[in-house]
């Protein structure tokens, strides 16, 4: 009988092992008699997922699945680390979230933080094959072993156009995670509930609907981040119509920049006047999506929260009130 195996429960964890183990040509036979993985080789006893694939990559160091020169080696050790403590527990919440009953307050929570982590690996992928490097490595085999089954199961965590998902789609037609994994998009679907927060949405479907307030649709705007902008100078703001000039001349370089809708509006009956603003976006880190966009530093961009009733407020207020924070609104333009 062979005794090379790794015992653990049938999810990503043993599958980032059984990976690592069938590129490096190991046999290992597998089994569920464990709620922890252990992988047992050679009289060899290792407990812990990542331990059990650095231990099978070490023994093999000329397959670089540490990937080639020490810059790559820290590389492929962080995105183990941040695949490992991040992501997986945010992806696991995220899933009971949707298979049990969990309050709508709580699922908001979990499904924006989820996003944080998801716009992270989008900002590192890129354009990108692998994460590290120019071929396969533990940090890729980590980030599929994890997101494999809930982008196969669940709806709207992710849109098909973006790069984490073309990152997937190409990396699943290797034959040795096809062997381990599955077919991508295989399983069955997860049934998700409309009201449910999606982790992504189109601005483009509400760009004319928000002009008539937002007060009967948060659930809709769950797969949006939020954020209220504030112009950082008012104090030279002492002539309305040059005021109103600044508002609409960084509302068109808004309407440039992808993913983005909302309002800004030059607030206020005496000098000096407020500029405000009131943004939808399909990411979740507009400050550096705008890092480009030079008058961008002009502006204070906070974040707020759909599911907070205080924040749900201010930023009605921001987008489409006809005072805004005391200051009546001499001009709102539309982004």
């Amino acid at each position: 009988m062979n005794s090379n195996r790794v015992s653990g429960p049938n999810n990503y964890q043993s599958h980032k092992v059984l990976l690592t183990a069938d590129l490096l040509g190991i046999s290992l036979m597998k089994d569920t008699d464990s709620e922890q993985v252990v992988l047992r080789l050679n009289g060899l006893e290792v407990c812990g997922p990542n331990a059990c694939m650095r231990t099978l990559a070490k023994m093999n160091p000329q397959s670089d699945l540490f990937g080639k020169g020490f810059s790559e080696y820290a590389g492929v050790e962080e995105m183990i680390d941040w695949v490992a403590l991040e992501l997986e527990p945010y992806i696991d919440l995220w899933l009971h979230a949707k298979s049990l009953n969990v309050t709508s307050d709580v699922n908001l929570e979990i499904s924006e933080e989820l996003r944080e982590k998801l716009a992270f690996l989008e900002r590192r992928i890129g354009t990108r094959s692998y994460l590290v490097g120019e071929q396969l490595t533990l940090a890729d085999i980590s980030l599929v072993a994890a997101l494999f089954q809930p982008l196969s199961v669940a709806q709207n965590m992710l849109p098909e156009t973006s790069a984490v998902f073309e990152y997937m789609n190409n990396l699943t037609e290797d034959s040795a995670i096809k062997r381990i994994l599955g077919y991508f998009g295989a399983g069955a679907t997860l049934a998700v509930e409309e009201s449910d927060p999606s982790l992504h949405g189109d601005v483009e479907d509400f760009r004319e609907i928000i002009k008539n307030g937002v007060s009967n649709m948060w659930s809709d705007l769950n797969g949006f981040s939020l954020w209220k902008l504030r112009y950082r100078y008012t104090e030279y703001n002492i002539v309305v119509s040059v005021s109103q000039s600044k508002a609409k001349k960084f509302a068109e370089l808004l309407r440039q920049s992808s993913g983005i809708t909302g309002s800004l509006s030059v607030n206020g009956t005496e000098r000096p006047f407020e500029i405000t603003g009131a943004i939808l976006y399909e990411g979740t880190d507009l400050p550096n999506h705008l890092s480009s966009v030079k008058e961008s530093q002009f502006y204070e961009i906070v974040k707020v929260s759909s599911s907070k009733k205080g924040d749900r407020e201010l930023f009605e207020e921001y987008l489409c009130g006809d005072v805004v924070e005391g200051g009546a609104v001499q001009q709102r333009v539309w982004i």
